[in-house]
């Protein structure tokens, strides 16, 4: 997964200050894409207008601490949820998949990405899931 920077122009195709966006995706081509959906509720354009109308630049390789969601949320749910060693950035194995705690939502379950997805899934602190430590197995349920 990567981290690309798409940036709006304007006729005269410099940057308009403000209008800029970073989206996670593994080719210019997808963010370019996430770039137009997200910014088609606010201007009807079509694809091939938008692909003119904007600048891509690749940031580098994402990192887990880009997918974090806010603290304070995170400490409510490690709380009420009883998985005070949790961390953001930790590893997990749910469901035979692999991923990393990025946060905390309002319906007190973790926010996890798992590896090779590019969207953050909702999932249940102690549902048939391991937490790991630098490799090692810290908890399970």
């Amino acid at each position: 997964m990567n981290t690309y920077e798409i940036f709006l122009l304007d006729k005269f195709g410099d940057i308009i200050d403000g209008y800029t966006k970073t989206f996670k995706a593994e080719t210019p081509g997808k963010a370019k894409y996430q770039a137009y959906m997200y910014w088609l509720d606010f201007y009807q354009i079509t694809f091939k207008d938008f692909i003119l109308r904007i600048k891509c630049k690749h940031i580098g390789k994402s990192k887990p601490s880009d997918y974090f969601t806010c603290p304070k949320q995170f400490e409510r749910v490690k709380k009420n949820r009883n998985i005070d060693f949790c961390y953001q950035g930790m590893r997990i194995v749910q469901g035979g998949k692999e991923g990393f705690v990025c946060g905390g939502n309002y319906s007190g379950n973790i926010d996890v990405l798992f590896d090779g997805w590019n969207c953050v899934s909702n999932c249940h602190p102690h549902w048939n899931i391991k937490y790991y430590d630098k490799g090692n197995l810290v908890k399970k349920y």
